[in-house]
């Protein structure tokens, strides 16, 4: 019994710890290239500018992190807040997984999301307005 309990214990040394979005709490600008490597959640009162130009890259994922604020188990960024994407036709910003299927964009009721110049590209929701 005490071996069993020992190699439990010893098992839990070697589990990941339990992963959490990355929390965007004040006005943050994004530029180059950003590599997501695990889901992001901007909070109600702040806001996300992201630069012509800019590439962001989701890594992929097994879970989602934004819990109760997930759509998709693959990274995604959560906007509770505000999302300005500032592309242009000559330097678009390209959101795109590096392998696979990426989770995309989720905008919560109450949020803003303003797009210009952006492709979305190999995305499980692309851009997805939850709740209207």
């Amino acid at each position: 019994m005490k071996k069993l309990f020992f190699a439990a214990l010893s098992l839990l040394f070697f589990l990941p710890p339990p992963a959490e979005a990355e929390l965007i709490t004040k006005d943050t600008r994004w530029s180059g290239v950003v590599n997501l490597a695990d889901d992001v959640l901007v909070c109600k009162g702040a806001t996300l500018t992201i630069a012509a130009g800019t590439k962001v890259l989701f890594e992929e994922a097994t879970s989602t992190k934004t819990d109760p604020s997930f759509w998709s188990p693959n990274t995604e960024i959560a906007v509770n807040g505000r999302l300005v994407v500032e592309g242009t036709k000559e330097e678009p910003v390209t959101f795109e997984p590096v392998t696979g299927v990426g989770g995309g964009i989720i905008a919560a009721t109450g949020s803003e999301v303003v797009i210009k110049g952006a492709r979305i590209a190999r995305s499980e929701e692309g851009l997805l307005a939850a709740g209207g």
